[in-house]
């Protein structure tokens, strides 16, 4: 071994070395509340008026559930337990439930707590229990429709929210409800960096190790995987290198990043081991790995710059994770192509990597590929056909929608079940912005917009200015249920003793200090965000006359936000995969001098997108950003062994059986990076995050799509064309 290689082996022992160093500095944020975009309008509008109230961003929610219900003293008394058990702890603050509850109630002697329901006595318990669904405020916070299923309340201290987590989630262990959950921000990422933290360890090393197999029993050659080896792990340390450098955290998003750039580096490299090992022994080394870079140097950097693109995209989302996640791919496919283009062929010349010693894989598949050519023109209109069919169907069954429930699948579970057994986990708020909005006016106009909410919008519960006032208004009737309704007399007195009681009657939640600002929140079953569009347009028209020149009346709340955010991120990275796509054409037709060549690519890289938005409505897979991202996924791989078998094609194309002889040089590396890439990305079906499960779905089974096109469609095309110019 010459000076040179021992170089090559000390730099790439150094960079590796240096990548699994930063992998060790890492951060980790599992925060499942992002993926919105910041500097949206609804987003800024929404962070002004927010922090005029209280966050409770320290809560958490205990959700549990009895088979035989809290109908029952025994199972209340135990909920009841749990209760003080959990307000003991020393990280926690208060916990409240629905047998801990105590309502404030005028008597002949002032005024007096009583507890909605005592589990001290049988009779008195029973009495209370069949006067719960008086309680319209309260107890369906608590309690679900059935009584099977309660909530406990929890407010943290300032101390350590990890060890008051632990501790919570003992105490439920040794009460052995049916089901338990517990729910909020700091429950949610512990909850996220558990299960995450497997996929980040584990699922790169099981694509790998089934990938590396895969490729040892197609080249059957130890020296190449030990190449492929050695480029993996050069590829894998410039990822966690990018990591470190962007300072950026390991999301749910960016947690794929290896997995995709350790699948990724196969393609290149299988082009490039398949055409040097197809070269004899009778040339030096040296030539014949000139040779072969000289024949792949412009489908590498074709490749590498299409590839680059589709994922570069991602950085004006305007969403962190979503930018992060593009800066990060990016580098990885830049890292990628250098390593291919200069460090590859240094480790097959110090490997000294052998040529085939038999003809590969997929010899008699590629012969009956050729016989295809035959019918090149039935070939080629079958496939111009499924494109208008597919796209026609695309078009008409194409619509945005996102369901986080969906999209976070497992991780949201403690969600899924206060949707279905609560009031829901959407919310709708209208907001009211006056000089005073703290006047009888305002009471009635709150009433008429309630009204609409629980009539028209769906809104399973609500909370306003109004729940306040009705509250007092019990209060002042000595607790009565029934009282809780708007006074029929609304005086100055009665503002002011409003005013008094604000903190006791939830008034901070409802209006600002300063009596400027309101809002009313309106909760529902999450059925998706196409499904709440609707709702939100219906409801923008009835609000509308209620603005004049003083009073602003608007719509906003996280989910609003969330999902004017999301629908206006996917729409601008479907924009951009279609900007992609042109540039891509434009690229393709500068690089062989023509766009007629360009537009018969298109074809073959068109057939599997469009199949892929047909998939993604028969799967019922929302198209959101993440789908999106799919999208441009598959772009800028499926285009990938198309410019390899194009230009393959290119060198050829005036030869006799020269397109022919161009499929047979490309059927063993197309099928084998096409297998490669669908298996690795078919492992990100393992994820617990439903969208990097659909990623892995759409894309695995996409890519063989692609390959179908690429070996069949694309070769007929190129011959058309190439008869059609005779």
């Amino acid at each position: 071994m010459n000076k040179s290689g021992v170089l090559t082996i000390l730099g790439i022992v150094l960079f590796i070395f240096a990548g699994l160093l930063a992998g060790l500095h890492i951060d980790v944020d599992f925060n499942l509340s992002t993926f919105t975009s910041e500097d949206s309008p609804e987003f800024i509008n929404y962070q002004t008026y927010r922090d005029k109230f209280p966050s409770g961003k320290s809560g958490l929610i205990v959700a549990v559930q009895a088979e035989q219900g809290f109908q029952t003293i025994e199972n209340a008394s135990k909920l009841d337990d749990l209760t003080n058990e959990i307000d003991e702890l020393s990280g926690v603050k208060s916990a409240t439930s629905i047998t801990s509850i105590k309502l404030p109630r005028k008597n002949g002697f002032g005024t007096a707590q009583y507890r909605l329901l005592p589990t001290e006595n049988e009779p008195l318990f029973s009495k209370r229990f069949e006067k719960l669904n008086r309680f319209a405020d309260v107890t369906p916070k608590f309690l679900s429709k059935d009584k099977k299923s309660a909530c406990i309340y929890v407010d943290l201290t300032d101390d350590n929210h990890q060890k008051t987590l632990l501790e919570i989630e003992t105490c439920l262990d040794s009460y052995h409800f049916v089901e338990t959950y517990v729910i909020g921000g700091v429950a949610s990422k512990e909850h996220a960096k558990t299960q995450l933290s497997f996929e980040l360890k584990y699922l790169p090393i099981i694509a790998g190790a089934i990938l590396l197999l895969l490729f040892y029993l197609l080249f059957r050659d130890f020296k190449s995987l030990l190449a492929v080896l050695v480029m993996i792990g050069f590829n894998l340390s410039g990822v966690l290198l990018a990591f470190w450098l962007f300072d950026i955290r390991v999301g749910v998003l960016t947690l794929s990043v290896p997995l995709l750039i350790l699948v990724l580096s196969f393609c290149d490299i299988v082009h490039f081991l398949f055409v040097f090992k197809k070269k004899g022994l009778e040339r030096q080394i040296e030539e014949r790995l000139a040779e072969t870079t000289g024949a792949l140097k412009r489908a590498l950097w074709l490749t590498s710059i299409t590839t680059f693109g589709a994922f570069a995209i991602f950085t004006v989302s305007g969403v962190k994770e979503i930018i992060d996640f593009g800066v990060l791919t990016a580098v990885g496919i830049a890292i990628a192509f250098l390593s291919a283009r200069y460090l590859l062929p240094k480790c097959i010349q110090i490997l000294r990597v052998p040529p085939f010693r038999k003809l590969p894989a997929f010899t008699r598949t590629t012969e009956k590929l050729v016989r295809t050519m035959r019918c090149y023109r039935g070939v080629s209109i079958a496939g111009v056909f499924a494109l208008i069919v597919l796209s026609t169907v695309a078009i008409f069954t194409f619509s945005f929608d996102n369901n986080t429930s969906r999209n976070l699948g497992s991780l949201n579970d403690g969600m899924n079940f206060l949707n279905e057994h609560f009031e829901g986990t959407r919310t709708i708020e209208v907001i009211i912005a006056d000089t005073n909005v703290f006047t009888e006016e305002s009471i009635h106009l709150v009433d008429k917009i309630e009204q609409y909410l629980t009539e028209s919008y769906g809104c399973s519960s609500v909370f306003s200015l109004n729940t306040v006032v009705k509250r007092l208004n019990r209060f002042n009737n000595f607790g009565i249920a029934n009282q809780f309704r708007i006074p029929e007399r609304l005086d100055d007195g009665f503002f002011e003793e409003l005013e008094r009681q604000r903190e006791s009657l939830g008034l901070n939640n409802a209006v600002t200090q300063d009596h400027k600002v309101l809002k009313i929140v309106g909760k529902l079953k999450d059925f998706g965000s196409a499904d709440a569009r609707d709702r939100n347009e219906a409801l923008q028209a009835f609000i509308a006359p209620f603005r004049h020149t003083d009073r602003q009346v608007f719509l906003s709340g996280f989910s609003f936000v969330h999902d004017l955010s999301m629908l206006r991120v996917t729409k601008l990275i479907l924009l951009s995969v279609l900007l992609s796509v042109a540039v891509t054409l434009l690229i393709i037709g500068v690089a062989f001098r023509s766009i007629k060549y360009a537009l018969v690519l298109f074809v073959p890289n068109a057939l599997p997108m469009v199949s892929a938005v047909v998939l993604m409505y028969f799967l019922g897979i929302d198209v959101n950003p993440f789908s999106a991202m799919a999208l441009s996924i598959l772009l800028g791989l499926s285009i990938d062994d198309t410019i390899y078998l194009a230009s393959t094609a290119k060198s050829m194309f005036y030869k006799e059986e020269g397109i022919e002889n161009a499929l047979r040089e490309n059927v063993f590396p197309v099928m084998t990076t096409s297998l490669l890439l669908s298996v690795g990305f078919a492992v990100m079906m393992l994820s617990t995050v439903t969208a990097n499960k659909n990623i892995g779905l759409l894309v695995s089974l996409i890519l063989l799509i692609a390959l179908l096109s690429d070996l069949i469609v694309l070769p007929a095309l190129l011959k058309w064309m190439r008869k059609s110019s005779e």
